[in-house]
């Protein structure tokens, strides 16, 4: 079973225990998917957390940027970076840091 599978377990476990999982936990099964290069299934978490009245911080959002800058899609990340400052999160210097990087990893300097 791998590391975002045991996480999720982890995750409904508690929850079918009673207990609501935090910012934290969302994030350490958002990074889990986004480790293993799943960033549709990391959103999706994202998503969820949402949904369940769990606010998202800058450290939700700068998972999925990273996420998306390792796959290579710098298009993807400041999209994400777009939602995150729609959803009232403020950026930090990671989150720009890391739109940043996924255009010049493309050597589009200009953009970057």
């Amino acid at each position: 079973m791998g590391d975002a599978s045991k996480a999720e377990k982890l995750l409904l476990e508690a929850e079918q225990a009673g207990l609501q999982p935090d910012t934290v936990s969302y994030n350490s099964l958002i990074h889990a998917c986004a480790k293993m290069g799943d960033v549709a299934r990391a959103s999706q978490w994202l998503s969820c957390m949402r949904e369940k009245s769990v606010e998202p911080n800058a450290i939700s959002y700068n998972i999925l940027m990273d996420a998306c800058v390792k796959a290579d899609d710098a298009e993807s990340a400041e999209i994400w970076m777009q939602k995150m400052l729609d959803d009232g999160v403020q950026a930090n210097e990671v989150s720009y840091a890391t739109v940043i990087h996924g255009r010049a990893k493309r050597s589009e300097i200009a953009h970057a």
